[in-house]
């Protein structure tokens, strides 16, 4: 994290705040339309504020009666980096929510030197950040794509569940700027227990769909794979000793 100062006094926050609040409004009035870049500043300002108010009861309650005296409402549970984003930003919405778990996040994740802009860009804009869990886990869009991941590994050379099936229409096969060897297929049980493919689909939204729901299949085998292998190799080592032991 950037470091921050400890100097801030009480009678400071109102002026930080209400510069803030300024340079909120301009952008608005200016650049709102044109580019993110003062929007990702006016954060990062908001951010280093926010660090050095908290765990600072005075500058806390300072920043209460701040927020009291613009008419803005905030409770017992009202987070401190929403206080200072409803102060800057103004009020109730749903873009002040996402901004404030902008900051929180970025107090968990952002590295020392990266900039606001790398690093909203790195997660995937603001809506994503927003979404993202508070406590470090994946996102829903990062856990589709650690599936997928999973799936491309694992099945490239996993035991198939039927081998050299014949099938000559296109749409069974992978597109030839397709990244992997796999697709989707729709099989039919015949009434003689065969299966048959009556329909094929090599669209990467659809093979994304079904690589997901490999994968999450295929990182229960992996994981249990990873821990039998573990305990062979603890029960190797205290063999090993046991050995070592009688031996000597």
């Amino acid at each position: 994290m950037t470091h921050i100062s400890n100097s801030l006094k009480g009678n400071e926050i109102a002026l930080r705040l209400d510069g803030l609040f300024a340079a909120r409004t301009a952008w608005e009035r200016g650049a709102y339309a044109k580019s993110n870049s003062e929007l990702y500043a006016l954060l990062q300002s908001s951010s280093s504020l926010y660090q050095e108010v908290k765990g600072k009861r005075v500058l806390i309650k300072e920043i209460n009666s701040l927020l009291r005296l613009r008419g803005i409402t905030y409770n017992e549970g009202t987070a401190l980096a929403t206080k200072v984003v409803r102060y800057v930003f103004g009020g109730h919405s749903k873009r002040v929510f996402s901004y404030a778990r902008v900051l929180i996040v970025a107090e968990l994740e952002k590295a020392e030197n990266e900039s606001f802009a790398t690093f909203i860009t790195r997660l995937g804009g603001i809506e994503e950040i927003r979404k993202r869990p508070a406590n470090g886990s994946l996102n829903k869009a990062e856990q589709l794509k650690a599936y997928v991941e999973t799936a491309e590994n694992y099945f490239v050379s996993a035991d198939a569940l039927v081998s050299d099936i014949a099938c000559s229409a296109p749409d069974v096969h992978p597109t030839v700027d397709a990244a992997h060897q796999f697709t989707a297929a729709l099989l039919r049980k015949n009434d003689d227990g065969t299966l048959s493919i009556v329909f094929g689909s090599n669209k990467a939204t659809v093979v994304k769909v079904l690589l997901a729901e490999g994968g999450k299949a295929a990182e229960v085998v992996v994981k249990n794979q990873a821990l039998q292998t573990q305990q062979r190799e603890t029960r190797a080592a205290r063999d090993a000793l046991i050995n070592q032991a009688q031996a000597a």
